[in-house]
This record gives structure tokens, sequence and C-alpha cells, in this order.
């Protein structure tokens, strides 16, 4: 049974709570209407005229959720209809009224805090200096002469203490000028979590505690700067909030953390590297190696036992080259090479994950992403027709902002696939094919748009 959407963003003028003798309504108004949304009996009490609860966002939200379980609302004058979800939000004085898998616009509001967090990401990367390193110097008396250390946990929260020399003038410049950064980086960081909580109250998209935490470890290692890029659903979350758009709960349900990462890299920097098991292995989460079926060869994955948290390390396929995992020494580790992934994690974008604080990290471009999805969607096996839908799912919704918000994002990454052979054409033509069974409005604009482009 398909599902009519209503997605309204409504700022709200004036909420009234009204008693009836069969219940409790609630009057809306807005800039250019009234709506009168029925909560039902209160009081079970035949008869009886419940009194209005006083108006309160908790209260507010009680009534909405009330709305939704009656189903004798009149929708020729109220059309939100007890099937759609109703919230409100008291930070921004916002009523939204979003169907069930419904793409939700977010407010501007909202909008505007994500792009002053990733601003302010971006310049805390570009300005890393001493300050940024999490730690403290400390000093010790040894037979009489003083020395410095730098004392520091890693990411499973274990003390460590590295030397660092004996105590003089140049030493005492460093310590100094350490100390003046980290004051300053800490009121960045106080700024930072007030942007995440103010976006957490918005409803943003955010990313779940564990997932976080370990791409929080992975981004402190340098994973990011050293070119990976985040890819698979963590990213189609992050998109989302650079989008401004609210995807279905649905798409969003993963605990699998996806890496990927050329195995070669020019950087202007020599002998930059991170350690990927180790940083796993000091975040004390109880990740493992997932044994591959060829013994002789290392894993490319790793996994907390007994949850479904997992880390995949992805690597472009190059030619025809087998599919053995290819070792990435700047990573210390192995990765899994797949077909068309170049194609995905050239030129990426940086987004912010939003938790309790924001992580800056690499992510695939819009268009590219949804292309993409178009394009393995149809190399998935029959086994695994679940993760084929969701790729479906995935594409047709960043296809159906994109196309009405940014067409010229899409029109160049098209010719850019076109140039790569009929191949790569049939590949799309195919996954549009198979979008149409999924969401047939976005498939026919998909292939109405790439079409004129030609």
């Amino acid at each position: 049974m398909k599902l009519s959407i209503i997605i309204l963003i409504l700022p709200v003028r004036r909420v009234q709570i009204i008693s009836a003798v069969s219940g409790v309504k609630l009057l809306v108004e807005l800039p250019e209407r009234k709506y009168h949304l029925y909560c039902g009996p209160l009081r079970p009490r035949a008869g009886q005229i419940p009194a209005p609860p006083p108006f309160s966002p908790s209260n507010l939200n009680y009534l909405c959720s009330r709305a939704r379980r009656h189903h004798t609302v009149n929708k020729k004058t109220n059309p939100l209809a007890p099937s759609r979800d109703l919230h409100y939000t008291p930070l921004f004085d916002i009523l939204r009224i979003i169907g069930r898998h419904a793409m939700e616009r977010m407010p501007l509001e909202i909008q505007t805090l994500y792009s002053e967090l990733l601003e302010r990401l971006s310049g805390l990367e570009a300005g890393r200096s001493i300050g940024h390193v999490s730690g403290s110097f400390v000093s010790k008396v040894i037979k009489g002469d003083t020395y410095y250390y730098f004392q520091y946990s890693d990411p499973g929260g274990i003390k460590r203490q590295l030397y660092i020399g004996r105590k003089d003038r140049i030493l005492d410049d460093v310590v100094k000028k350490y100390r003046a950064e980290r004051a300053s980086f800490a009121e960045e960081e106080i700024g930072t979590q007030r942007l995440c909580s103010l976006l957490r109250a918005g409803e943003a998209l955010l990313t779940d505690t564990a997932s976080a935490r370990v791409l929080k470890a992975l981004s402190d290692a340098g994973v990011f700067r050293l070119g990976a890029v985040l890819v698979g659903t963590h990213a189609f979350l992050v998109l989302g909030n650079l989008l401004g758009v609210r995807w279905p709960g649905g798409s969003l349900r993963t605990q699998d953390i996806d890496i990927a990462a050329e195995a070669t890299v020019s950087i202007a920097i020599p002998d930059l590297w991170t350690d990927i098991p180790g940083v796993l292995e000091g975040l004390k989460m109880g990740f493992l190696p997932v044994p591959q079926l060829d013994p002789r060869n290392p894993s490319t994955s790793f996994k907390v036992r007994g949850k479904g948290l997992r880390l995949d390390l992805l690597t472009p396929l190059r030619g025809k080259r087998s599919q053995r995992p290819v070792t990435i020494p700047r990573l210390n580790a192995a990765a899994q090479p797949l077909p068309f992934l170049d194609f995905l994690i050239t030129r990426p974008v940086r987004g912010a994950i939003v938790d309790g604080g924001g992580i800056l990290v690499n992510v695939p471009d819009p268009a590219r992403f949804a292309l993409h999805k178009l394009i393995i969607s149809g190399e998935r096996v029959t086994v695994m027709h679940t993760k084929r839908e969701k790729d479906l799912r995935q594409a047709s919704q960043v296809f159906s902002v994109l196309i009405e918000e940014r067409p010229g994002n899409v029109r160049l990454t098209w010719e850019e696939i076109r140039h790569k052979g009929k191949g790569w054409v049939k590949r799309v033509e195919a996954g549009i094919s198979a979008l149409k069974k999924i969401d047939s409005a976005v498939a026919e604009k998909v292939a109405s748009f790439l079409a004129a482009t030609r």
C-alpha cells in the first residue's frame, strides 16, 4: 500500500488547547490558516469536560502523540492526518508534520548551525598546532635534574607518558606555548559542543555513540587527513546534514563503518602514517580482526564480538587484478578491493559528524554517491537483495534533493560517467530500471534528467 506523503515545516504563531465534551483539541494558528487537531479524551468518564492542560512544549508533544493515535480527523478540513508524525521543536518554534517514510527538509536555522559547525571544524583542522594535541606536559626531578614528559591518554583511556627531554629554556618556551594554545583550543571545543547541542535539539541527523567514538579515534589518529573517505550509510547520514534534509529512519540503521582509501596517495609531507589496528585496540571496545577464508590473506574487517559494531576497510579495484586484500602502508592495514570505488571517492567533500562534539570527515560528493548506488545495485548477488534495496532507496532520496537543488552537480558527474564508456552507462540505466520498483516518480525524474543531458 502506497503512502501519500505530506511534508510541512510550519512556523507556529499560536497554539491554544481547547476543552470539549469529546476530549481535547489543539488549535494551531499558522501564518496563513488554522488547524484543529483532535487529541481524544484525556479522561474516559462520559460527559465530563476535561480541563485543558497548561501550555508547554512537553504538553504539546504529549497531545500531538495522542492526535497521532486517533483516526477521527476530518481530512477535508484538516490535512494533518493522525498517521503523520507531528512534533513541536520549542528551540526554533517549529511544528513538523511528516509522513512515514518521508524525507523532510531541515529548518534554515538548523542548516545554518550545521554550516557553522563544519566551518569551525575545518578552521580547527587548518590551524592544527601543538595546542590541539590532547594531553599535558609534566615535569619530574630525577637525581637533582628536572625532565619534561608529555602525558596523554590513548583511545582506551590508559594514561601514558613520553619522555621529551631535560628542562631548558627552549623546552620551557615549548611548554608555555602549548599551555597558551591549549587554553584557546579548550574554548573552541566548548563552542563546538554548544553547536552540537543546538543541532541535537533541532533534530539534525546524529551518529550513534559507539560509531562516533570509533570515528573520533580514527579522525584524531589522522586517518582522514591521510585521504581516507567515510562511505556507506554513515556517509549517507552526513550527506543528509550537508544537504539540509532528514532521511527516513529506515535508511540509517547500521553499525557498519566503511572506510575507503587509495592504496597509494601523493602527499606533500612525506612519511605520514597511522595505525588503524592499533587505534581500534586502544579503544578497548573488543575489536577483533575478522579472519579471511584464506588464512594467508590479512584481515580487512574488524568486529566487536557479540555486537553489530564493525569496521570494514575498502580500496578501489584496479584493472583485472585479483580481489585479494591490498596492503595500505600509511594506514598499517589491508583493505578489500572493490570495483567502481575509485569513482565514488574521487574528489570527496568535507562533512561533520554530529554527536556530543563534531568530527570532521571526508565523504563522497553527493552526486557521485547517488550514481554509484545505482551502479553497484546491479552488482549485488541475489542473496544480497536487502542491501540492493537499501542502495536504491538511498540513491532515490539523494537524487530527489540534487535534481531540484543541485542539477549542475548531477549533470557534470553524469557526463564523466558517459566518457567512461557504454558499460558504465548501461549499469546506470539498469539501476534506474530497478529504482522504478522502489520509487517510480523519482526514477522517471532521474531518467528524464539524464536523457536531457545527452
